[in-house]
């Protein structure tokens, strides 16, 4: 994940109005997005969502009863067991942003009527959008948001 370029954050930790100058590179797509997060998977459990990796599943599917399964981008394990649901958005408008959050919701009730069980649920996008952070914080919604490029990323945090 390393372009020789300098990381913008070290902790990775801002407030919404402190992101809106920053400019993002997005992905090709979205499945260049995942693939570079898998070939960099190392780095991204450790330093955005802080675990150590231990292995992953593509496409994890779930079920909630319907005849149309849902599968979510990536599910990661830690080494201590830990499952980190993680949804990709390389979003050509932000209103895909904003509904990606409703996706993320649905897949953790999918997942509890099924009986499947994780820890956290990310929403991992090329994007940035001021609402989906203080909309999780102000909604108190169970997800976690990252905005990330090939050499930088930010996990938001509200205060």
């Amino acid at each position: 994940m390393d372009s020789g370029r300098p990381r913008i954050w070290k902790d990775g930790f801002y407030q919404p109005n402190q992101m809106t100058k920053v400019e993002f590179s997005k992905f090709e797509s979205e499945r260049h997005m995942k693939d570079f997060i898998i070939q960099n998977l190392d780095f991204f459990a450790n330093d955005i969502l802080g675990i150590k990796f231990k292995s992953f599943e593509n496409e994890f599917k779930i079920s909630d009863g319907q005849k149309k399964r849902k599968s979510i981008d990536l599910l990661i394990h830690s080494v201590t067991g830990e499952k980190i649901a993680i949804e990709l958005k390389n979003p050509t408008y932000k209103s895909e942003l904003q509904s990606a959050l409703g996706q993320c919701l649905t897949y953790m009730t999918a997942l509890d009527i099924s009986g499947q069980k994780i820890d956290r649920m990310v929403l991992v996008s090329s994007v940035y959008d001021f609402l989906v952070p203080i909309t999780i914080s102000k909604m108190k919604l169970p997800v976690e948001f990252v905005v990330m490029d090939m050499d930088k990323f930010s996990k938001m945090s509200l205060i």
